[in-house]
């Protein structure tokens, strides 16, 4: 691993949260731009996706990764009541690659690393009192590291992430200029000047990286910061597509459907399991 890259990690998204299900057996689908790690403190979670499906109770975590189709089954106990916490956690390289294309995320964890995310949990959600903002700031910044070396210590690397993040590596300011201009109106011309690449090769260098073209790259970046905004703000649906760089937010909606499979209002609803 390059010395560059752990500077390169950035923590893009941490919410958590904590509810109580009275439905037996409710189930809930969705799509995310982050990964979940989801923990029934009384009743049972079923997480399925890629055609498998992995239980877990009170001992030990879910773990659900990001852009698939999920559906989380929700399971009472005697008492017909299923309580549950779980948290929201993205991490990007460059601001650009997502941190969790580079593994094969557990989909369980076993009882010492679910007692670990647990207390991670309970930690975001207890406010300490008159805590200033810069040490919440700092204190979230600690959490999320540590579930990220929770999920990273039980993950598998992917064969391709040595060239994917070496390919990233070297297209870095192209990467962090992309992210840091989802607002603005952009197109592969101006991207190939950033990159001092013609648009022949900067094409074929994203195809070897990503697998896909610049443009498509780009349209992902926006669509998963929408969805994360929508995910932690109360902001109107047209802000957040303004701030994406999406000029009609019909066209924001219609895409946005595509990629997580419900219109921004509902993901905004569902974005808590």
């Amino acid at each position: 691993m390059r010395d560059e890259w752990p500077e390169a990690l950035t923590m893009r998204y941490l919410e958590a949260g904590a509810g109580v299900d009275t439905v037996d057996g409710a189930l809930d689908a969705k799509t995310v731009p982050f990964a979940i790690l989801a923990q029934a403190t009384s009743g049972r979670y079923r997480l399925a996706f890629d055609g498998r499906s992995t239980e877990a109770g009170p001992e030990s975590v879910v773990i659900a990764p990001p852009h698939r189709r999920l559906t989380f089954g929700h399971y009472a106990t005697d008492e017909s009541v299923m309580r549950s916490r779980w948290a929201h956690v993205a991490f990007s390289l460059w601001g650009s690659i997502d941190l969790w294309d580079l593994v094969e995320l557990p989909r369980r964890l076993d009882e010492r690393a679910a007692e670990i995310v647990g207390e991670s949990i309970h930690a975001l959600l207890t406010d300490a009192p008159g805590e200033d903002p810069v040490r919440r700031l700092t204190r979230r910044l600690q959490i999320g590291a540590t579930l990220a070396e929770v999920l990273i210590a039980a993950s598998t690397p992917r064969p391709e992430a040595a060239d994917i993040a070496e390919g990233a590596f070297q297209l870095r300011p192209l990467l962090r200029y992309m992210q840091e201009s989802l607002a603005d109106p952009l197109d592969v011309a101006q991207l190939a000047r950033v990159a001092c690449l013609s648009e022949a090769t900067l094409h074929r260098r994203f195809r070897q990286v990503f697998g896909t073209t610049p443009m498509r790259h780009l349209k992902r970046l926006r669509l998963d910061e929408a969805a994360r905004t929508l995910g932690r703000t109360d902001r109107t649906i047209g802000a957040v597509a303004e701030e994406v760089g999406f000029a009609n937010p019909y066209h924001f909606s219609r895409e946005f459907q595509r990629a997580f499979g419900m219109p921004p209002r509902d993901f905004r609803t569902a974005a808590s399991l």
